[in-house]
């Protein structure tokens, strides 16, 4: 039972990630691939840290995605006009739903992990 519980933060990535595929939503499957990452290295830090690394990975990939994104329309010869900082909102706002949809996976994790024990 700890054992499966351990896994629901990173199945919850997994379901990140199809919809992030589904919605075509590259900022979206990075933000993810961001909390995969901080889930694995914090896999044996206390739960302070890991929450904090969950926030860290998914809004740093999300602005991470974007800034490619808009170095790409900057430098390609394409402009992104119209912009006018939309886009960065919607990556924080991105970031932000994907890190609390697994805040709250990771927390209850540690809840039945600690009360089953």
């Amino acid at each position: 039972m700890i054992r499966m519980a351990r896994l629901l933060p990173y199945l919850g990535v997994g379901v990140l990630l199809v919809l992030a595929a589904l919605g075509k939503s590259a900022v979206m499957a990075v933000s993810a691939v961001g909390i995969g990452l901080a889930l694995w290295m914090t896999k044996d830090a206390p739960l302070g840290t890991r929450l904090k690394a969950i926030i860290i990975g998914a809004l740093g990939g999300s602005l991470l995605a974007e800034t490619i994104h808009t170095a790409y329309h900057l430098f390609g010869g394409e402009t992104a006009s119209g912009d006018n900082g939309f886009f960065y909102v919607s990556a924080v706002l991105v970031g932000s739903i994907n890190a609390v949809a697994i805040l709250v996976l990771t927390g209850l994790t540690h809840w039945v992990s600690r009360n089953a024990s």
